[in-house]
């Protein structure tokens, strides 16, 4: 069914398999690309944040689709239901980030070593982590 489905579609349009080839390539790069990014914003900012940044993504596309395709595709308009759901996302983003931020109390310090003990080598035993 390789014919039927996909190489007789490409020969009509008047691809290539080569040209095929180079858009693979290209987007399994731009998804490595993108996933790469994601942990390292995951990491930085943690997950939560990174989530929220996620639907504050999914509410611009959402209105930028519907602006841009509306006229074209009736499944691109915003409705009532799209949009109660983009004032969910835009309201616990922004109760999230508008947050008094946290005071630490005396009791969540963790203490510092003193600096004039410090540790030496040879304090460690054997085995013992560096």
């Amino acid at each position: 069914r390789w014919q039927e489905l996909v190489a007789g579609p490409v020969a009509e349009e008047g691809s290539t398999p080569g040209y095929l080839a180079v858009l693979f390539v290209t987007q399994a790069f731009s998804n490595f690309a993108h996933n790469l990014s994601w942990f390292i914003v995951v990491e930085r900012e943690g997950s939560v944040a990174t989530g929220l940044l996620q639907g504050a993504k999914a509410v611009a596309l959402l209105l930028g689709s519907a602006a841009a395709f509306c006229h074209r595709q009736q499944s691109q308009c915003l409705t009532p239901t799209k949009l109660a759901a983009t004032f969910i996302v835009v309201g616990g983003t922004l109760i999230f980030y508008w947050r008094p931020p946290k005071v630490a109390a005396p009791s969540d310090r963790v203490p510092c070593p003193e600096p004039d003990k410090a540790i030496d080598r040879e304090d460690l035993n054997p085995g013992e982590l560096t």
